[in-house]
C-alpha cells in the first residue's frame, strides 16, 4: 500500500512539474507573440541609384526601397507566427538568369535542418532550423542564420519581355503599373519556403534528404497521392518519384488548410458545354489577372458571340474592342469574343456595359490557353479563355444555341477528392515542384505556381498560414498547434 501511494505521489508530482513546464512555456509563448526577424542585409541593398517614393514604400534610393520592401514582408510573417528565437535572413538582390520570356524571378530556402528536437516535433523528421527553433523555444544553431533570399537585380534593367522592372510599392490600394512585377509577395513567398513550406524530397529521384538514414521531412507527412492512397512517409524513393509528377492526384491533406478552402477557392476551372449533345463536355479555362474570379455555383447560360461593327486597327468585329452593337442580344448572357488588336480589360468592359453575364475569350493560336493579363478594378463579371479550336466549335453552333456552364459548381478549384492539390507537374523538373499549390487555383493564392500578382498578397495571407499551422507552427492568437494538424488548447492544463 505505501508502495502504491509512493508511486501515485511520485506521479502526481511528475505531472505537476510538467505542469510547471507548459505554464512557462504558454507564459514565454503569450510574452512573446509574434516573431522578430533580422535582416542580414546583402548585395544590392547598398544601391543608391536614385528613386522616387512609390506607394507606401518611402525609400529615394533604389537599395533602400529594397530594403524597406524585405522589411515589409519580414513584418508581415512575424505578425502572424509566434517565435521567442529572432529568426535571421540572409538578403540580397543578385543579377541572375534573364532573358527575353524567360527569367528566374528569385530563390529561397532554410539553411539547415534539425530533428528530434523537441517533444512536440514528430520523431525522426526534419524540420527547418527556423520552425525547430520556434518549437524548441530556443536557438539551436545560433551561429548561423536561418533563411536565404535571393531576388534577380537583373529585372530592374528590364531584361524581360513586357517588363521595366520591380514594382516596389507596398500599397494594395495603389494599382501595380502593367509593367513592372511587384517584388513584395514574392518575397513573401520565399520566405514562406525558408520558413517550412517546402518539400525537401528530390523529385528526381524519390530519395529523402540529407542523411543515410532517409528520414522525411515533416512536409512528407501530409503528401498524399490520390491515385494510391499514400502519403510519402508511406512511399519507397520509387513511388514518391511516381507521385511527384501524377498530376492531379498529388494532395496535401492536413487538417487545418483543407477545412478553409472554401474560405478562398472559387469553382474548379472547367467550361462545360451542355448543349448541343455534340460538342457537349467539359474543357480547361484560363483565368484573368482581373475581375471576381468564378462563383462557386458557376454561371450557366447561353453564348452570344459579340459584335461591334468596327474591324480598325486589324481587329474584327467581334473583338468587342469598341462599344458593341448587339447589346439586345449580349444582355443577360455568356458573351464569346475574340482576343487581339485591344487589352483584355477592354473586351470586358464593352461586353459588361452591354449586360453581360460573363465573357470568354477564344485564342488566336493553338493549342493555348489565352493569357488573360491587365488590370481593371471596375470590371464586376468574370472572365474565361479558352483555346481557339474550342472556340471555333462553338461558333460553329450558334445557330442552333449553345448552353454552357463556366466553372464547375461540384468540386472547388484546385482540389482533387475534397483535398487540395500540389503542383506536380510532368515532368518533375526542378528542386520546389512539388513546394507549391497547384496552378489551377483559384482566386490566386500566394503560394501557386506561376502566379505572382495579387493584390491580396500585399496585405496578408490565404490558406498558406493554416499549412504551416498543419506541420507545426503557431500562430496568432496565441496557440500551440501539434503536429499532427489539430488546433490545441494554447495551455492544456491536464495533470496526467
Amino acid at each position: 500500500m505505501q508502495d502504491r501511494c509512493r508511486r501515485r505521489c511520485k506521479m502526481i508530482a511528475n505531472g505537476l512539474r510538467r505542469w510547471a513546464v507548459l505554464m512557462l512555456l504558454c507564459a514565454a509563448l503569450q510574452a512573446h507573440a509574434g516573431a522578430n526577424f533580422v535582416i542580414v542585409a546583402g548585395q544590392g541593398f547598398d544601391d543608391d541609384t536614385p528613386a522616387d517614393p512609390v506607394a507606401g514604400n518611402p525609400g529615394t534610393t533604389l537599395g533602400a526601397q529594397r530594403q524597406y520592401v524585405f522589411q515589409k514582408a519580414t513584418d508581415q510573417w512575424g505578425a502572424v507566427l509566434n517565435s521567442i528565437v529572432p529568426i535571421r535572413v540572409e538578403a540580397s538582390m543578385e543579377p541572375d538568369q534573364c532573358s527575353g520570356n524567360s527569367a528566374v524571378l528569385g530563390s529561397g530556402f532554410p539553411l539547415s535542418l534539425y530533428a528530434d528536437f523537441a517533444p512536440e516535433a514528430l520523431a525522426d523528421t526534419w524540420y527547418v532550423i527556423a520552425q525547430a527553433n520556434a518549437m524548441a523555444f530556443g536557438d539551436l544553431d545560433p551561429t548561423h542564420n536561418d533563411i536565404t533570399i535571393s531576388m534577380n537585380s537583373d529585372i530592374d534593367n528590364g531584361c524581360l519581355t513586357g517588363t521595366t522592372g520591380w514594382w516596389y510599392g507596398v500599397d494594395a490600394a495603389v494599382p501595380v503599373p502593367g509593367d513592372k512585377i511587384p517584388l513584395l509577395p514574392l518575397v513573401v513567398k520565399r520566405l514562406a519556403h525558408g520558413l517550412g513550406f517546402i518539400s525537401l524530397t528530390d523529385p528526381s529521384s524519390g530519395e529523402f534528404c540529407c542523411d543515410d538514414n532517409q528520414r522525411p521531412d515533416v512536409w512528407s507527412w501530409y503528401m498524399r497521392d490520390a491515385a494510391t492512397g499514400k502519403r510519402w512517409v508511406e512511399m519507397d524513393g520509387s513511388e514518391r518519384f511516381d507521385s511527384a509528377s501524377n498530376d492531379p492526384n498529388l494532395t496535401w491533406v492536413g487538417k487545418n488548410a483543407n477545412r478553409m478552402q472554401g474560405a478562398y477557392l472559387g469553382a474548379a476551372l472547367l467550361l462545360t458545354v451542355n448543349s448541343p449533345a455534340a460538342i457537349a463536355g467539359s474543357n480547361p479555362v484560363a483565368m484573368p489577372d482581373f475581375g471576381p474570379g468564378l462563383p462557386k455555383s458557376g454561371i450557366t447560360g447561353s453564348l452570344v458571340l459579340v459584335t461591334d461593327g468596327d474591324t480598325s486597327g486589324g481587329g474584327t468585329i467581334n473583338d468587342a474592342c469598341q462599344p458593341l452593337t448587339n447589346a439586345a442580344q449580349v444582355t443577360g448572357k455568356i458573351a464569346l469574343v475574340e482576343r487581339g488588336a485591344c487589352q483584355f480589360v477592354i473586351k470586358v468592359k464593352n461586353a459588361q456595359n452591354a449586360g453581360a453575364r460573363a465573357v470568354i475569350v477564344q485564342n488566336n493560336v493553338d493549342p493555348d490557353l489565352p493569357p488573360l493579363g491587365g488590370t481593371d478594378p471596375t470590371i464586376t463579371i468574370a472572365t474565361v479563355g479558352i483555346t481557339q479550336a474550342l472556340g471555333t466549335s462553338l461558333r460553329a453552333n450558334l445557330a442552333g444555341g449553345v448552353n454552357l456552364t463556366v466553372g464547375d459548381p461540384t468540386k472547388l478549384a484546385g482540389t482533387q477528392g475534397g483535398f487540395l492539390r500540389l503542383n506536380a507537374p510532368n515532368p518533375a523538373n526542378f528542386k520546389l515542384v512539388n513546394s507549391m499549390f497547384t496552378a489551377d487555383m483559384f482566386p490566386n493564392l500566394l503560394m501557386q505556381e506561376n502566379r505572382y500578382i495579387s493584390r491580396r498578397m500585399l496585405t496578408g495571407f490565404d490558406i498558406t498560414l493554416d499549412l504551416l499551422k498543419d506541420i507545426g507552427w503557431s500562430t496568432n492568437p496565441d496557440q500551440i498547434v501539434h503536429a499532427d494538424g489539430f488546433d490545441a488548447n494554447p495551455c492544456p492544463f491536464v495533470v496526467p
